[in-house]
Order: structure tokens, then sequence, then C-alpha cells
């Protein structure tokens, strides 16, 4: 249909429901009409408006020409300026031809691509390559250095070699130079491989020299044998597994163990020196025997020496306990001495009670000596008896005493109140007395309200009277509609008591400038010139050039000079010095504020000397810093 009648196609397209299915039908249109042509394609997607259905687009056109038209696709890089668009753009058209032509693609990802492009795609694309002719792709690989922008390049291609290839990945990987680069490298080799072939693998590591590069490697190999072989898992973890760093492990193969022979288990994780590897492993140790003999485990449990080991042990019975007989692991709870074991396990206990059996949970809390752990599980078991049984809960809140455990229990089930009933919440609320109380609940409640109906909640605001709890209320409503309807908090906002509409219409700045930047910066330009509209600019760009920097920084260069500008500046370089360190070396350096340059000239220099400490070195070199303290950051260590 799109050859034939694109215009027709795409309207239907558009029209279509749900947007997963919208989406699939775009792509149909667009893969069909760039098939045959790719200019009048182009021509439709300049033509769509700033916003999601352009974001799309750009992606299902980058699919669409990687495809079937790349030479087009190429020219139109060539006349994207560095933008969010233009990275959007990138990936999925790369990857798209990649699939038809890695070596292509891959060459023309070295003529067209900035650094910080490149070294994102070009691992990806040699990858690809290297599926066909992995020797053209590693001579084309090694034309770039390891360390510095070009590591993710490695990363990315030795990750995808390892998987086809693991004794060429590893050869390749162990000439790296540099220590860091290499151990990480290998570190993805022996993944990959042990995934493959752990015997193969296991010979491989044998011949590492000791170290962190080899521990890691026989952790992974360990990973694929636990399940087959458990005791030879075990064997290579206690031989070769660092415990301080590979923690993880332990825990799966402990719990295999333990499926024949738990008290073994424990006497082989008792051998294990890390404190958090032996935790680990416990866990699995006891999830594994609880759910074949609960009270054996549990009386293991306590009989072990007070401490952190035995806390996990203990909450691993009764996690795995109260899924199979809840009655019996509350009453195993409620026999324990009062201290700090009981007081652990009952809040681990006060979901599943709520929620399966609330007259037993109200029964346990009864025997429970009044203090904060009592008032904490009441809480969280109000919460979720809430959950299901709303008007039972509430009657019961309502018959308690006033004091601690009830502001508890009230905290603790107000959102699931509002969200089932938020007319009875507000009814309660308005209800209360205590001024700070009442405060403190419907700050909460706007909050809630706000998230599921907004309208309602800012009618139900609107309706309270004149006092420090609308105001609140007001506030809170309006911060949050920030984050879906900027524009209707801002009206919202300006209503507000002077002393309390900076702070809520700062956070809208914040919230606006992740959905609609351009839109936020036009409203920004409209305040009056201060405090407030420089606090209000400096938000703007630290969220702004966390998605497009590019964009943001042309956008901060058209402001005046001054305090707000230079903050800006600081949060916009850390945000672009990824993708162009160069450009965030420029912003620092235009810093006017003394103090705050050489601040920021510091950070940068010392990100930049990680990553690349030629690159660094030579921009130190012509740098606004001052000689005697460029002198002194010259010897520091990369």
């Amino acid at each position: 249909w799109a050859p034939r009648a694109p215009a027709a196609a795409m309207a239907y397209a558009q029209s279509v429901t749900p947007r997963w299915e919208r989406e699939r039908c775009l792509r149909c249109v667009v893969q069909g009409w760039a098939r045959h042509d790719p200019a009048a394609v182009l021509q439709w997607h300049q033509q769509l408006p700033q916003g999601a259905d352009r974001r799309l687009g750009t992606r299902l056109l980058a699919e669409a020409l990687g495809l079937y038209a790349p030479a087009e696709g190429l020219n139109l890089i060539r006349t994207l300026p560095a933008s969010l668009e233009r990275r959007e753009f990138l990936q999925p058209f790369f990857e798209q031809w990649s699939s038809l032509d890695a070596a292509a693609a891959a060459r023309a990802a070295t003529k067209e691509l900035t650094d910080a492009e490149h070294r994102t795609l070009f691992g990806i694309l040699l990858g690809r390559w290297a599926e066909t002719d992995p020797e053209a792709a590693i001579e084309a690989l090694r034309t770039i250095p390891a360390t510095g922008p070009g590591r993710d390049t490695w990363n990315l291609f030795v990750d995808r070699l390892s998987q086809t290839d693991p004794l060429r990945a590893a050869q390749l990987a162990t000439g790296v130079e540099g220590s860091a680069a290499r151990q990480q490298l290998l570190g993805t080799v022996a993944r990959n491989w042990a995934a493959r072939d752990p015997e193969g693998a296991r010979a491989w590591a044998e011949t590492l020299p000791r170290g962190q590069v080899r521990d890691s490697a026989f952790t992974q190999i360990a990973a694929a044998l636990v399940e087959d072989n458990p005791k030879g898992a075990a064997e290579l973890m206690a031989l070769h597994s660092d415990s301080s760093r590979e923690t993880w492990m332990f825990r799966s193969v402990a719990a295999v163990l333990a499926q024949s022979d738990p008290k073994a288990a424990i006497d082989w994780l008792q051998a294990i020196p890390n404190i958090n590897a032996r935790r680990d492993a416990m866990a699995g140790v006891m999830e594994t025997w609880s759910a074949e003999d609960p009270k054996a485990a549990a009386a293991h449990a306590l009989s072990m020496s007070p401490g952190q080991l035995r806390d996990h042990a203990l909450q691993s019975v009764v996690n795995m306990w109260s899924t199979q007989n809840l009655a019996e692991a509350a009453e195993f709870v409620r026999q324990l001495e009062p201290g700090r074991s009981q007081q652990m396990l009952s809040q681990q206990l006060a979901w599943r009670l709520a929620n399966d059996d609330p007259q037993s949970g109200l029964k346990f809390l009864d025997a429970f000596t009044a203090g904060p752990a009592r008032n904490q599980f009441a809480g969280n078991f109000a919460a979720g008896w809430a959950q299901n049984d709303l008007e039972g809960a509430v009657n019961w809140m309502k018959g308690l005493e006033e004091g601690p455990l009830k502001r508890q229990v009230v905290n603790q089930m107000r959102d699931v109140w509002v969200d089932q009933d938020p007319a009875g919440a507000a009814a309660y609320g308005a209800a209360l007395t205590d001024p700070a109380e009442q405060r403190d609940f419907l700050s909460g409640l706007a909050y809630r309200w706000t998230e599921q109906n907004s309208e309602e909640a800012i009618a139900w605001a609107k309706s309270l009277p004149a006092s420090a709890s609308q105001t609140t209320a007001l506030q809170v409503v309006a911060e949050q509609l920030g984050r879906t309807q900027p524009a209707r908090a801002a009206e919202l906002a300006l209503g507000l008591p002077p002393d309390q509409q900076n702070g809520a219409l700062l956070n809208i700045v914040g919230n606006w400038s992740q959905q609609d930047p351009a839109a936020a910066a036009e409203w920004v330009s409209r305040f009056p010139q201060g405090q407030l509209r420089e606090q209000a600019e400096v938000r703007l760009v630290d969220q702004w050039s966390g998605q497009d920097p590019f964009t943001a920084a042309a956008w901060l260069t058209q402001q005046p000079t001054g305090g707000a500008r230079d903050e800006a500046s600081v949060n916009l370089a850390r945000n672009l010095r990824d993708l162009d360190p160069v450009a965030a070396a420029a912003w620092v350096d235009a810093i006017e504020d003394h103090d705050r340059r050489l601040s920021a000239q510091s950070e940068q220099y010392s990100w930049w000397l990680r990553e690349d400490p030629v690159a660094a070195r030579a921009w130190l070199s012509r740098s606004t810093v001052p000689p005697e303290i460029r002198e002194e950051w010259e010897a520091r260590i990369p």
C-alpha cells in the first residue's frame, strides 16, 4: 500500500490503536515507502513537528534507510547537526545497514562519525563484520586504542567475538596494552566462553597468571558447572575465586549443594573467608533446606552465634517457611525471645499476614511489646490489609488510641486509602485537629491523588479552607502536576503565596525540562530578571543537557554572562564531556568566576585524565589554568 499510496497508508497507520500496533504499522509504511521513494520519505520526516512523533519517525526512518537506502542515510547524517535527533538516528541506521553489509557500514562509520559517536557504535559494527571476515574486522579494530575513548569499542567487539570464537577473542585481549583494559576484556572472554564450553574455558583459565582475571574466569566457569556438577563448582570456587569480589556465585553453588546434603553445604560455606560471600551462601542453603524441612533449618539457624550470618539465615528460613505454612512460621516467630531477631522477622511477616490472615496478624500484634518495632509492624500490616479490605483496615485504625502507633498506621495506609477512596481519606484528613498532623496527612494525600486524578485533586485542594494545610496541598498538587501537565501546574503555582511560589516554580521547571525543554525555556524566558530566573535557568540547563547537551548548549550561548550562566556551564560540561570532551572543556574555560572556573577545570581534567591522558594534557597546556596550578595538575597520575 505504501509505495502506491503513501499518504493514505500513513494516515491509516497513524490512526491505529493501541500504540504498539500503531508503531508496527508505521514501520511498515516507512519501510515500504523508503524502498521505492527514499527522497519522498525524507521530505515527510522533515515536516514532522518536534516531539514524540518526530522522535519515533526518526527511528523508523533510520531503520528503513539502513535497510533500503544507505546512501541517502549517509547524506542525511552529513546534514544533521550535533543534536539528540542525530544521536537517535545513528544507531538504528548503522545497525540495520550492518545486518546486510557489515563491512560497508563499519567503513562508513569510520569516515562519517565523530569520535564520541564512533566509539559507541563501532564495536557493534565490527562485531558483526567479524562474523563474516574476523581478521579484516580485527585489523580495523587495531587502529583504535583499547584505552580512553576506544575502550567501549573494544569491549563491544570482544564481547561479540568471544561468543563465536572465544580462543581468538582471548588471544586478541591478551595482546592489549594496559592492565585494566586487558583485565576487563579477558573477563568478558571468560564469561562467554564458560557459558559455551566450561571445560574448554577451564583449560584456558589454568594458563592465566594468578590474579583478578584468573579468579573472575573461574567464577564464570563455576556458574556454568553448578547445575550439573555442584561439587566441581564448589571446588573451583574454593580453589580459584576471590570471595571478596564474586559473592553472588557462592549462593548458587550452596543452594544446589544443599539439595542433597544441607549440613555438608554449611560445612563448605564455613570455610569461605569473606563475610558477604558466606552470607550469600548461607541464604542459598537455608532457602533450599527450608523448602524440605523448615523446622530443622530454623533450629540450625537459632543455634548459630548472634550476628549478620544468623540474621540472614533466619530471614531465609522464615521467608521460605511462610510461603508454605504461614501459621507455623508466625508461631515460630511469636515464640522467639523478645529482641532484635523477633522484631526483624515480624516485619518480614507483616505483609503476608495482612494479605493471607489479618485476624492472625492482629493477634500477632497484640503479643508485641509497645515500642517502635510494634509501631512499624502495625504500619506495614495496615498497609497490606488495606489493599484487600480497606473498610476493615480503616475501621480498625479508627478504633486505635491516639499516639505513635496510630500515626504510623495512618501514614502507611494513606496511599492505599487514596487509591481506593480519595473522598473518604480527604474527609478523615479534614477532621484531624492537630495542625501539624493534618498538614502532613493532606500533603501526602495531595501527592497521591494528583497522580491518580489531577482534576479531582485540584478541585479538592481549592475547596479547602484558607490555611497552612491548604497552601501545602496546593503546592504539592502543583509540583506533582508539573510531571505531566507543566503548563497547568505553572498556573496553579502562580496562585500560591509569594513565599511558597519559588520552590514550586523551580520544581515545575525541572519536570517540564525533562518533557519539553524548549517549551520550558520559552516559559523561563518570561520570568522577570532576578534570583528566581537565574535559579530556573540553572535547573533548566541541568535537565536539558542530560537529554540533549548540544541543543542546551546552543540555548545557553544566547544567555547573558554572569553567575547563573557560570553555574549552568558546570552542569552542561558534566553532561557534555562523554560526547564531546573538547566542547565541554571550552565551556569550563569560559566560566567568568575564578574559583568556580578553577573547580570546574579541575573536575574536567581529572575526568579526562582517566579517559584519555594524552588529550587531557594537551588541553591543560593551552587552557586558562594558571601556570603554577597547571604544574601541580600535570603531576597527577591517570
